[in-house]
């Protein structure tokens, strides 16, 4: 091992060279160290100095200037010592504390939000610098609250040997023809070589904005075409078997599991079904993709939710969209829902029915969320802990706290929450009033995060007995930090998390049959509900729930073991997708001729 200063921990640590060469030839050693969570893995090597080309993925270029900047919009481990030569000797020395606490502060600051990310795909016209901003694994926004994606880096000339999946290889002059059909995000910006002049990065920017039109024109030629296609194909419903197209995206925390319940019970009643969704994090849904998808399969039924899109339907197609969100309006890709005869609109609620009928939609039916019998249900394990969990996300993007309007409807929800007032239409129109905040972003946002926020607050304070949170977002909140678990991917994680505890904790601001009440009372779990019968419709379930509309109320449920005096399981039996589907057969029915 090379010398080492007083109290340096070079042995456990990663490195930060001053030398390129020093870098890649520890880092080609492969050592490994054991990380602050007692981890073991590979060191990481950073190094100032010109980029080099080596693939390792623990190799990488950060400029001496720019340490502070680089690592506080990433996690990458920091470096914990500064490695560098003295009398040809390679020694070590702990990175400054100053350093480390100032990566840490605006690391904090930054992950707070999805929406302060800085970075955007990039098509980078220096490979060695696409390779490493790759090694990076810098997060971009989505504009979704709770989901980003990778940053793509998109290069050409030469082919890199690297195995890093956000690192694409595609050659300037194949841009056009790949992005047509291709259902990875394509880049936002070009980035030129280090150095370059802002005419020759001005030069590049045109000549960018140029492929980007080309690929639109393009795509929409194809799509044109495409769309044609599926038009004249007339389904026919006397075959044996139906086939079933259905359409959702990744960048949902609900949606996405929805569809896949939908099309899983479709096949389970014998139909053959085309799932088509993002199929890792690095895509986006590419139009010109789903209709040859949509051609080739050429579907009697066209499944989706919170989405509108009849355009490319023959007018014999059966077209199923199921609502869950308010966002209607910009969700449709035509001035009114009435443009087919075929069309079945379900919605979970009665403040969707009354923006769907706005909307031109002439009959709407009532669909519940649902749950997958498969994932959710008690299992075998009779053993629960008695404890309360919560899974679900925070939702500060809700809310621009730049707004004094929104920070006063927040301020005036919470003191409404705090005193135990239900929120009735009444009230809700004249907070908005008071506050000067559309009335819609209020029901839909603003509340939403008020009493999520609040009241998973209180869950935490009244936590006598052990309370898990688990979802995203909650780190910032100094109170349920504590108590804050992670994230856990919805299905099987999510279930014994359910299976575990005897309470789940729901907290929705007008919906008492939500998804996630079903889900862990299926899995055996007493809900713990925020009172809002006032906005939802029923059943209630109020023999088997366990409400509150106050902390105090929650908690003397806590604190006394409060019980419910029904089974949760009976929550859970009208709620699952095997009953959607036959909804959606025996509606469709009579019209198509089943």
């Amino acid at each position: 091992m090379a010398s080492v200063a007083g109290g340096c921990t070079a042995e456990f640590s990663d490195a930060y060279f001053l030398d390129y060469g020093d870098a890649y030839g520890v880092a080609m050693e492969g050592g490994e160290i054991v990380d602050e969570a007692g981890i073991r893995r590979p060191r990481y090597c950073y190094y100032d100095g010109a980029l080099g080309d080596a693939a390792s993925p623990y190799l990488i270029g950060v400029p001496s200037d720019d340490i502070v900047t680089t690592f506080c919009s990433n996690r990458l481990p920091v470096p914990g010592v500064i490695a560098f030569r003295r009398d040809g000797v390679l020694q070590f020395e702990n990175m400054p504390q100053d350093v480390l606490d100032e990566i840490v502060e605006h690391r904090q600051q930054y992950f707070s939000r999805p929406s302060n990310a800085i970075h955007l795909d990039t098509y980078f016209l220096d490979p060695l610098e696409a390779l490493n901003t790759a090694k990076q694994h810098n997060r971009i926004y989505n504009g979704h609250p709770t989901i980003d994606s990778p940053q793509l880096c998109f290069y050409g000339g030469d082919a890199i040997a690297a195995e890093l999946s956000n690192l694409i290889w595609v050659p300037y002059d194949r841009f056009v023809d790949f992005f047509t059909m291709s259902p990875l995000k394509m880049p936002a910006v070009v980035k030129c070589r280090e150095g370059a002049g802002e005419a020759e990065q001005a030069a590049a920017n045109e000549e960018f904005q140029q492929l980007l039109r080309a690929v639109e024109a393009n795509s929409t030629n194809v799509c044109t075409y495409l769309g044609g296609l599926a038009r004249a194909q007339r389904p026919d419903f006397s075959e044996p078997v139906l086939r079933v197209f259905v359409v959702t995206s990744r960048y949902t925390t609900v949606m996405q599991y929805c569809a896949r319940g939908v099309a899983k019970a479709f096949e389970r009643r014998g139909c053959r079904v085309m799932f088509v969704m993002e199929q890792d994090e690095r895509e986006r849904l590419c139009f010109a993709d789903l209709l040859s998808k949509y051609v080739e399969f050429n579907p009697h039924v066209f499944f989706e939710i919170n989405r509108y899109e009849p355009r490319f339907l023959n007018d014999h197609v059966a077209h199923i969209v199921w609502w869950q969100d308010l966002l209607v309006r910009k969700n449709m890709k035509t001035d009114s829902l009435s443009v087919r005869e075929r069309e079945f609109h379900y919605s979970i609620s009665t403040h969707l029915d009354e923006e769907l009928h706005s909307c031109g939609a002439s009959a709407v039916r009532r669909l519940n969320f649902c749950i997958d019998e498969e994932v959710f249900n008690p299992g075998h394990n009779p053993a629960r802990s008695r404890k309360v969990v919560f899974v679900g996300a925070n939702y500060p993007s809700f809310v621009d706290f730049s707004s004094a309007a929104q920070c006063t409807a927040v301020a005036l929800l919470t003191d409404l929450l705090v005193a135990g007032k239900a929120f009735g239409p009444e009230v809700l129109r004249a907070v908005a009033e008071q506050s000067g905040v559309d009335p819609q972003h209020l029901a839909w946002r603003l509340l939403p995060y008020a009493i999520r926020s609040l009241t998973v607050r209180w869950l935490c304070e009244c936590a006598t007995i052990p309370v898990e949170i688990y979802g995203r977002h909650w780190e910032s909140d100094p109170v349920v930090a504590r108590f804050f678990k992670g994230e856990a991917p919805h299905g099987v994680a999510v279930a014994d998390i359910y299976r575990s505890a005897q309470y789940a904790f729901a907290c929705h601001a007008f919906d008492i049959n939500s998804q996630r009440l079903a889900e862990a009372a299926a899995c055996g779990c007493t809900p713990i509900v925020f009172d809002c019968r006032e906005l939802a419709e029923p059943p209630y379930w109020e023999e088997a729930c366990l409400y509150f509309k106050t902390q105090a109320e929650l908690q003397d449920i806590i604190d006394n073991d409060r019980r419910a005096p029904h089974s949760p399981h009976a929550i859970a039996a009208g709620f699952t997708y095997d009953r959607a589907v036959e909804r959606f057969l025996a509606d469709m029915g009579p019209v198509v001729g089943l």
